[in-house]
């Protein structure tokens, strides 16, 4: 009563987790050309990259009819929004951006990283939606296995180690990009044991980032308006398919997790939103797990036109599968109107700029995605194809 409540002293020990490694021929054989579209189609399947509709709808998530966009979006609101965006009050144009950003995948191998990139995504993909970045705040949701040291718990300290630096990647990146947390959950006991067997989740950290916007009129969608509009990829990607969707469908195990630069990402971010907030941005989308391939498979989803993608100028001396499938953080894909390259150019360039594309008409009211290399032809997909994966429908183009 009078001393305060003994607080427990605790042991953390950091070691890089000793892991059997992918050969690097192994990656370079899941890069083959002739694989990458039937690679798109096995993505958009993923239980992790898949249409939720079918779950999510069960769920009531319009409050006194305050939504403007919602968590399903698309002319056939089965694609995952951006960010979430809901007025504050009825009558008044002032609203509130949600989003959120997890990679639990990258914990085990650094939850400095992890945390970083949740950091990151969150704060990207609320100011794609239209939040104001200087009125941002977050909450942290840590679900963590057991981290006290026992005979039943004989890697504790290493689980500490990682809470310990899950812990110091948050507080960089919120301190960096402005974030307060205002609040947030501890799970610190998320293991089981099963038929003799102990099960523990991986290390996780869930960022949710909420943001203001002064009018829901003028928020931002990722469905591409209109045919002839540019296609821009915005922030460098980096060989970076550690931890992610690609590499583990292939069953792939690298040794390292995407790095989120965030002295970079504030510089690049304040950038893009006051290109966004003149009007100039038409629709925004975040690359996140997935990489930029899903990104694009949203994009003609949600709108149902076609996509030509060129990415000689991401080209940076890296395989074609990690500049689709590459999931390096601080990316934007953007659309914004053919007169105005200008003004993108001059606002962006320095962030790391890259027109990929153009956005066209539609076949018979159908989208597509068609994606070269210098011209030379990779792979094109119809977004009937795509949704039937997607969704799991069994839907069938014509033309396949």
């Amino acid at each position: 009563l009078h001393d305060g409540v003994p607080l427990p002293e605790l042991e953390a020990v950091w070691e890089p987790p000793a892991r059997a490694l992918s050969d690097v021929n192994a990656v370079a054989a899941a890069s083959r050309e002739d694989e990458l579209a039937d690679a798109l189609v096995e993505l958009l399947r993923r239980p992790n990259t898949r249409s939720l509709d079918r779950w999510a709808r069960r769920y009531d998530h319009e409050v006194k009819g305050l939504s403007v966009v919602k968590p399903l979006v698309g002319v056939r609101g089965d694609v995952p929004a951006t960010a979430t965006v809901m007025r504050a009050r009825h009558g008044r144009d002032e609203g509130i951006v949600l989003a959120e950003g997890v990679h639990p995948y990258y914990g085990d191998v650094d939850a400095h990283a992890m945390a970083t990139a949740a950091v990151d995504e969150g704060v990207r993909r609320a100011l794609c939606a239209g939040a104001r970045f200087d009125r941002l705040a977050a909450l942290d949701n840590f679900c963590w296995p057991n981290p006290i040291v026992s005979p039943q718990n004989p890697d504790g300290r290493h689980k500490l180690a990682q809470l310990v630096r899950c812990c110091e990647g948050l507080r960089e990146a919120c301190e960096v990009y402005g974030v307060p947390l205002i609040s947030g959950k501890d799970s610190m006991k998320n293991d089981a044991y099963l038929d003799g067997v102990k099960i523990s989740i991986p290390p996780t950290l869930l960022v949710s980032v909420l943001g203001q916007t002064p009018d829901v009129r003028r928020v931002v969608g990722l469905a591409p308006l209109r045919a002839g509009d540019d296609l821009y990829v915005l922030g460098p990607t980096r060989d970076e398919l550690g931890g992610s969707e690609f590499a583990r469908a292939r069953g792939l195990t690298l040794d390292t997790v995407p790095r989120t630069d965030v002295i970079a990402g504030v510089a690049r971010y304040r950038a893009f939103v006051t290109l966004r907030d003149a009007g100039r941005v038409r629709s925004a989308h975040v690359i996140g797990r997935g990489g930029l391939a899903l990104a694009l498979a949203h994009l003609v989803l949600a709108s149902e036109l076609g996509l030509s993608v060129d990415l000689a100028q991401l080209d940076a001396g890296l395989s074609t599968a990690a500049l689709l499938y590459s999931e390096t953080t601080g990316r934007v894909v953007f659309t914004a109107r053919a007169d105005d390259r200008d003004a993108v150019d001059a606002a962006l360039a320095e962030h790391g700029l890259y027109r990929v594309g153009v956005v066209r008409r539609p076949r018979r009211e159908r989208g597509w995605l068609r994606v070269h290399h210098d011209r030379r032809k990779l792979f094109e997909l119809s977004s009937a194809r795509m949704r039937s994966s997607f969704t799991g429908t069994k839907e069938v183009d014509d033309a396949l």
